[in-house]
């Protein structure tokens, strides 16, 4: 793993999904005798923030290893350029009644050990879920493979959202407003993402760093 110095004050709640949507309430009074009241029809905005439900770094050189349980994952090639390591994450959808997202991002809190490098950053919802404690290069679960290893088939996942390119330590905000809204459309209560990387390996914060 990469010895990258993350903030442990900050990385509890590093891994979060933010939801931004609206509730439509509509009130309409009861028949009143003599009068005549109009709807009143209003739109609230809410934020809601969730951390992930299940998180793990896959890895090109050990195929067959599972990650599930560290506090940190890599993504993006290692220092020698032989390797690749990419990222798996699971979120909730937590929402209730009707809603119409309005945006949506996941954030990261990351840092590399190579100053002033860039890397550029893909996000990618993955078509089938993963289990934690098994998934790796090779597999999803236990007991079923990727489509292609490193989750890279087109089975695996749909089509990338526009990069983000990173170059300083810190938090960094996925967008992925559209791939929620499809999950919400659908009618699913979690939604999966895979994260690649190219240029300089980042190591970010997982849901499993519970120091203070």
């Amino acid at each position: 793993m990469s010895t990258s110095t993350i903030s442990r004050s900050k990385r509890r709640q590093a891994l979060t999904i933010v939801l931004l949507f609206l509730l439509a309430d509509l009130l309409v009074a009861d028949a009143i005798p003599r009068y005549e009241l109009e709807d009143n029809n209003s739109i609230s905005y809410v934020q809601l923030a969730d951390n992930a439900t299940a998180d793990s770094q896959i890895y090109s050189l050990n195929p067959t290893t599972n990650y599930g349980s560290d506090v940190t994952a890599n993504i993006g090639p290692d220092d020698v350029g032989v390797g690749e390591s990419k990222m798996v994450i699971s979120f909730p959808l937590n929402l209730s009644g009707p809603t119409d997202i309005s945006s949506a991002s996941v954030e990261l809190l990351c840092a590399t050990d190579l100053s002033a490098q860039t890397s550029t950053f893909f996000i990618s919802a993955l078509s089938n879920s993963f289990n934690e404690s098994a998934v790796s290069w090779m597999n999803r679960t236990a007991t079923q493979l990727w489509a292609s290893p490193g989750a890279d088939g087109v089975g695996d996942h749909g089509d990338w959202e526009p990069p983000n390119v990173e170059m300083m330590n810190g938090t960094f905000s996925f967008n992925v407003t559209a791939l929620v809204q499809k999950a919400v459309r659908n009618g699913n209560s979690s939604i999966n993402f895979l994260l690649a990387a190219f240029g300089a390996q980042y190591s970010c914060s997982t849901m499993d760093e519970t120091s203070a």
